[in-house]
């Protein structure tokens, strides 16, 4: 029985565009890719898996060319710090045979990142403060992208991870459930409040009206 293969047809990894399955060795399944720059190219599944090949070649040629630390001259930004971030917490991680981390970073590089999000994370910035910009995934089982990404503050951000919805209320942490019970509102009802807009406050202690499944304010 032959052994199944990740797809990677149709797929874009940095500059390429996956066309189609190429050929097989003893040990790896070779794709045939177009670059941006218009190049055809060969490339295994593991260097695609892995992101370790992104282009023909001429990404590598273009940063030698302008040097690494002038590619973009936001070296020292909390947007270039963000981005790094990213692609750390995206490298695969195990510990012995379990799989820690199953995201991946779908920008090939920050000139790409920067092109998706940076005019969306100075609209942020200016309305909430550069604190309280952060990356947020909307699925939290998806990759970082700009279909799956946002920027949030760090409250929306708690309440989007698997089992943290982390609420701060008169100096005490505590998680949404937790609230819920603790305030005699339905969790749902908060949750809604907060993505609205409301204060914590107002969210946690205004009882909703008898009937309504959510109290619009």
């Amino acid at each position: 029985m032959a052994k199944k293969y990740e797809n990677f047809e149709g797929r874009k990894i940095g500059r390429l565009n996956i066309l189609k399955l190429s050929h097989r060795t003893n040990k790896q399944i070779v794709w045939e890719c177009l670059c941006k720059c218009g190049k055809k190219c060969f490339v295994s599944s593991g260097n695609l898996r892995k992101n370790h090949t992104r282009s023909c070649g001429c990404l590598y040629k273009e940063i030698i060319k302008n040097g690494a630390n002038k590619t973009h001259g936001m070296s020292d930004t909390r947007f270039n710090k963000i981005y790094r971030g990213i692609k750390f917490r995206s490298k695969q991680s195990f510990k012995g045979n379990i799989y820690l981390i199953n995201t991946k970073c779908l920008w090939g590089s920050f000139e790409e990142f920067k092109k998706d999000m940076y005019k969306n994370y100075l609209e942020h910035v200016e309305k909430y403060g550069e604190k309280q910009t952060t990356i947020d995934r909307i699925n939290n089982d998806g990759h970082y992208c700009k279909k799956n990404c946002r920027w949030a503050t760090i409250l929306i951000q708690n309440m989007n991870k698997h089992n943290a919805f982390l609420i701060t209320y008169k100096n005490k942490i505590k998680n949404l459930s937790e609230w819920s019970k603790i305030m005699n509102i339905k969790s749902g009802i908060i949750r809604d409040r907060i993505l609205r807009g409301w204060n914590t406050s107002d969210a946690l202690t205004i009882k909703p009206k008898l009937g309504q499944k959510i109290y619009k304010k």
